[in-house]
């Protein structure tokens, strides 16, 4: 069970969401704007309106349709972006009327400097157990030993940052007990007294495999693939990494989507198929 393709594992933070554009806005009553939404290619809105009565607590009475600037394409679904309310902005996804991303744009709701302090010295463990039932409405696992908990902001001279305060809830994606790469999940909320307040939250869920290559290559092989890779490249890569002994140590096998490495020197290097594939990983 080795891999076909080999892939380089890179991070890197980009925004969760572009600036948007109007298409279509209608304020109307709660059952017209769930039924525009269903006009808008959305099957079901069941998920959504039981966010909307038990996180957000208010009736829909306007919907505005957003295009992104550039699609998401790690999402790997046909999705659609809303705005409710003029506020709570949701990627829903077209077939099963998931939500797959939401953000709160509502800036009135600042916290003070003392309520900051007190939720950035909540401990993890509270924070989990005030989010278990925000979990269990996406979908989520609520055992505490799948997630990682942590503040947003972790340095406590920090406090006038608009981020203070606030903790992120993570967590990996695996199949068949293999990480996959670039599917995850992760919500930010900020503690309040007895619940938390939810910021955004984004949820790339997994994209099955295809079949294991009959023909699989060799790890020694993956290792000289991505050696001859470097030499290669593009002249980007001034300081190219060396493939050495520590690194080998960490070669992996990886279920992930093809990204730009595997296109190098084609014309669009920044494509994206929807087929996941069984990979080595060269961290």
């Amino acid at each position: 069970m080795l891999a076909t393709r080999i892939i380089i594992a890179l991070l890197s933070t980009v925004a969760l969401f572009p600036p948007l554009s109007v298409a279509t806005e209608a304020n109307i009553a709660s059952n017209s704007v769930l039924g525009l939404l269903k006009n808008m290619g959305v099957s079901s809105t069941a998920r959504l309106e039981v966010f909307l009565d038990e996180i957000c607590r208010i009736k829909p009475t306007s919907v505005i349709q957003v295009r992104e600037d550039f699609a998401d394409m790690r999402l790997c679904r046909d999705s659609i972006e809303v705005k409710i309310n003029g506020t709570y902005g949701f990627v829903l996804d077209q077939h099963s009327g998931d939500l797959l991303q939401y953000y709160d744009s509502d800036e009135s709701s600042e916290y003070s400097e003392e309520d900051k302090m007190r939720a950035f010295r909540c401990s993890p463990d509270d924070v989990f157990a005030m989010s278990v039932k925000i979990l269990g409405l996406l979908g989520q696992p609520q055992d505490r030993n799948q997630f990682e908990v942590r503040r947003a902001w972790e340095d406590p001279g920090g406090i006038r940052n608009d981020g203070f305060g606030r903790w992120v809830i993570e967590r990996s994606y695996s199949f068949n007990n293999m990480p996959c790469r670039d599917r995850s999940f992760s919500l930010a909320v900020f503690p309040e007294k007895a619940s938390v307040h939810i910021k955004e939250f984004e949820d790339y869920r997994i994209v099955p495999p295809d079949e294991e290559p009959q023909c699989p290559i060799s790890k020694d092989e993956a290792v000289s693939a991505v050696k001859a890779w470097f030499v290669g490249a593009s002249p980007s890569y001034v300081l190219s990494p060396k493939v050495e002994s520590g690194v080998v140590s960490k070669i992996q096998k990886v279920i992930a989507l093809p990204n730009r490495c595997f296109v190098l020197g084609k014309k669009d290097p920044d494509c994206r198929g929807t087929k996941a594939q069984y990979c080595w990983e060269v961290p």
